[in-house]
């Protein structure tokens, strides 16, 4: 399988291996549960989950998708330089980048009167914007997530300001679930969900254009495929993830973080490893440094109790995790300099290395270092 250096200078012994192939797989899974007429939306906010996010948004810009979205301006900017012409939403607008907005044909999510004010003053004060609005925008609902969104009593006076001023084009509106992946709160998603159709009711009824509406984010595309409405929006189910047992096993894995032993150490019962002696060898050891730490996205919580994957074994993290290093007493595994060292990957996922550490798949991809070489396969 052919592999393809995201940043060829850099040599750091640490790898982020991304399954293109694998990737595409499970965009096309997810596409294969929806309704034909349904779009999607797919998320590559977060340097695409920590993934990459130009070479990601190459890839999926030949799947027939609908919209590319990001957080913030400054990374659809990115992917319009980088080449990408398709429609392209951004969720987190500031104030101060509505001429990147406009500039690069960005569409904004519109989520408070404070915004809506500010965009439509930008455009008033500005002649060249009023020779070529309207402008595509998309407006967010808060229906119970209490996060970003218009709440239902600013409704009325947002779609008055949008109808009296002609600037924008109302292209969808939406909403955020809260618990579509847990279904004791299953209750509160309904409660979401008749919230928002009555908002979207109340908000268009103000237009005399349809407009499209979408609330389901992965974990409502797998649980609730009634709520698919005109658009879903797909985020960590691409990247191999999901909490759904049946789901999570017709998911293929994209991605794999590893590293290399450096050296091995013999050492002998009373020696210490690492900062501030935290590590204390009771009996005839054999220590392994990895050139992987906390700089890379290993959590130094995970010192003197975690574990990495060697050689068809768990290998005990002995000591403090360094910024850089990070040992493993591999006394009773048969290793050499230089075999791989896995943090996950097929052999122990994502899911349960987020479990080890106490946190979720979204914030360990996040963490990975941009120091550590991304390597892409087809």
């Amino acid at each position: 399988m052919k592999e393809i250096p995201y940043l060829s200078p850099k040599t750091h012994q640490t790898t982020f291996e991304i399954d293109l192939k694998a990737l595409v797989a499970n965009l096309n899974y997810y596409k294969s549960t929806l309704k034909p007429e349904t779009k999607i939306i797919v998320m590559v906010k977060a340097f695409a989950y920590g993934l990459g996010l130009s070479k990601i948004s190459e890839v999926l810009a030949n799947q027939n998708i609908d919209y590319l979205a990001v957080a913030y301006t400054d990374e659809a900017v990115e992917l319009r330089k980088a080449g990408y012409e398709g429609k392209l939403m951004v969720f987190n607008p500031e104030l101060e980048c509505f001429d990147n907005i406009i500039q690069y044909n960005i569409e904004p999510e519109i989520y408070n009167l404070s915004l809506l004010k500010g965009f439509l003053e930008h455009i008033k004060n500005n002649a060249a914007y009023q020779l070529i609005k309207p402008f595509k925008v998309h407006i967010k609902i808060d229906t119970g997530m209490h996060r970003l969104g218009f709440m239902p009593y600013e409704l009325e006076e947002a779609a008055t300001l949008i109808v009296e001023s002609k600037a924008l084009k109302i292209e969808t509106v939406f909403s955020h679930l809260a618990t579509a992946d847990d279904p004791t709160e299953d209750e509160f998603t309904q409660q979401q969900v008749e919230a928002f159709e009555k908002g979207f009711e109340k908000f268009s009824s103000y237009f005399d254009y349809p407009i499209l509406k979408h609330i389901s984010n992965s974990a409502a595309i797998e649980r609730f495929p009634d709520l698919q409405m005109d658009l879903v929006r797909l985020g960590i189910g691409l990247y191999g993830y999901s909490p759904q047992p049946e789901i999570a096993q017709k998911l293929k894995n994209v991605c794999s973080l590893k590293s290399r032993i450096a050296e091995i150490k013999l050492l002998n019962p009373g020696d210490t490893v690492g900062y501030g002696r935290k590590g204390v060898v009771t009996k005839p050891s054999k220590i392994a440094l990895v050139f992987l730490g906390y700089a890379d996205g290993l959590p130094r919580s995970l010192s003197n109790k975690g574990e990495l994957y060697l050689n068809g074994k768990m290998a005990k993290i002995i000591g403090n995790v360094c910024m850089d290093i990070t040992m493993l007493d591999v006394t009773d595994i048969d290793c050499k300099v230089g075999d791989a060292v896995e943090v996950f990957s097929e052999n122990f996922s994502l899911e349960k290395f987020s479990e080890m550490i106490g946190t979720i798949p979204y914030e360990v991809l996040t963490d990975i270092s941009s120091r550590v070489r991304r390597v892409y396969k087809n």
